[in-house]
């Protein structure tokens, strides 16, 4: 499929998925490789830029949580800020490309609105949600999933969805960081840390 019929197809079929948590819409963009487009220069110079502010906010990471690590592309790089990395995704077929891709990481099927049971018993030292929480039909309910895990969250949210999130990003133990820009394109950034939001409680 030309990368022009592929965006048409990806835009048709992402139509109405925000905040509807259908993620059979999101595992079926994985019937083609690479939907999103991520393989190239420009974007890794995005997820460099993560690093940096991962790097910048709470230093080198033990175990890393990738909330909706795709195929690996971004995983690749997260590695060199953590020494364990974990991801995962909704869709069997990017997990399978993610593996292959990435074969000193862990890569799980699933959703992050049950990573409790998905990871029982387990603790995180930063979970990761860069661009997916605008596909979740609670991303509330889904933040505090991912702050039962982990006394750390960092969140990139594109610029041009971040209205509806907003306020649940600015409250209790979040940080806003540096935005990463990349030509007339614009990520906000922002960090949550448990010690922040008892902080805040007091």
């Amino acid at each position: 499929m030309s990368g022009f019929f592929s965006t048409l197809w990806q835009r048709f079929w992402l139509r109405g998925s925000q905040f509807s948590g259908r993620y059979d819409r999101l595992d079926a963009l994985y019937r083609a490789s690479d939907p999103w487009g991520l393989d190239n220069a420009n974007e890794r110079a995005r997820f460099v830029e993560t690093n940096r502010r991962i790097e910048q906010r709470f230093g080198k990471v033990g175990h890393l949580l990738e909330l909706g690590c795709g195929e690996g592309a971004q995983s690749l790089v997260l590695a060199e800020v953590c020494e364990r990395l974990t991801g995962l995704d909704v869709s069997t077929r990017a997990i399978q490309r993610a593996r292959a891709r990435c074969p000193d990481a862990q890569f799980e099927v699933g959703a992050g609105e049950d990573i409790e049971a998905l990871f029982p018993g387990q603790r995180f030292d930063l979970i990761t949600a860069c661009e997916v929480l605008y596909y979740s039909a609670d991303p509330a309910g889904l933040i505090a999933s991912l702050q039962s895990m982990s006394d750390q969250v960092f969140v990139t949210v594109y610029d041009a969805r971040f209205a509806p999130l907003e306020q649940l990003l600015n409250g209790s133990g979040w940080e806003q960081l540096e935005a990463i820009e990349e030509g007339d394109l614009r990520w906000i950034c922002r960090a949550w840390s448990r010690k922040a939001a008892d902080s805040d409680a007091n």
